[in-house]
């Protein structure tokens, strides 16, 4: 299964509207294909039936993540088949500022174990993702390295995601960065680093959101790397890591 990764950050000011009207966004895309993405909620509109809502109110952060897919539909039964519980495809879309028309298709699983949703682009993902000068940062990040993602169970979470990435899951270890037990599943030439904990931050992410996104690990080849200032990142934790 090709993949790509693409991550939702609730939280900014931003520019193109999406085709729900609600909602507005910007890209920060990297050299590997990978991007994050900024998602604001337009003054004025009432969103609380939206999946993003709860998280903007919160103070934004990390809070959706996708995985690109170029044959949606058959990925979605086979998944079903496997006891995951992804509903069927539904259109998606947005319009650019030039007025150009970009279109998606996306297939989702309940809240709870902060599993992706999918997605499969309609239109070209050139159109949609930006590419070339735009991918090049002062900070020379190349690309996602890890996603953290906060579960509340991590046992039960591992055999989900070997499932989802047709990958098997590492052992759970103590991880040192996140001074919390982890376990690891590649996603494409990524990975997704599963953990839980019952105190502190991740576990704060979990009684307060409940599972999903925390953190990023970010490659770069620029000298300095480390954790980024949470005032510069919306209190999103990203980590600038050696591209190896």
């Amino acid at each position: 299964m090709a993949v790509a990764r693409e991550w939702k950050h609730a939280s900014g000011s931003c520019g193109h509207r999406r085709a729900d009207g609600r909602t507005h966004n910007a890209l920060i895309p990297f050299a590997d294909g990978s991007y994050v993405e900024l998602i604001a909620f337009h003054g004025g509109v009432d969103a609380r039936d939206h999946q993003w809502w709860q998280s903007a109110c919160a103070g934004g952060g990390l809070t959706d993540w996708a995985v690109g897919t170029g044959a949606l539909a058959s990925h979605v039964k086979q998944l079903q088949v496997a006891g995951l519980p992804y509903a069927e495809p539904r259109d998606g879309g947005r319009l650019r500022p030039d007025g150009a028309r970009l279109e998606w298709k996306v297939a989702g699983a309940p809240p709870g174990d902060g599993l992706p949703f999918l997605i499969e682009d309609v239109t070209p993902r050139s159109l949609r993702v930006p590419s070339g000068a735009a991918a090049v940062h002062a900070n020379d990040v190349q690309e996602v390295q890890s996603l953290i993602v906060a579960v509340a169970d991590l046992d039960a979470a591992a055999p989900q995601y070997a499932k989802l990435f047709d990958a098997a899951a590492s052992d759970r270890s103590q991880d040192p960065l996140l001074a919390a037990d982890s376990v690891t599943v590649p996603c494409g030439s990524a990975r997704v680093m599963l953990t839980s904990s019952g105190a502190g931050p991740i576990h704060d992410r979990l009684a307060g959101l409940g599972a999903g996104p925390y953190a990023l690990l970010l490659g770069t080849r620029f000298e300095g790397t480390g954790w980024l200032d949470p005032d510069l990142t919306g209190g999103v934790p990203i980590r600038l890591q050696p591209v190896v």
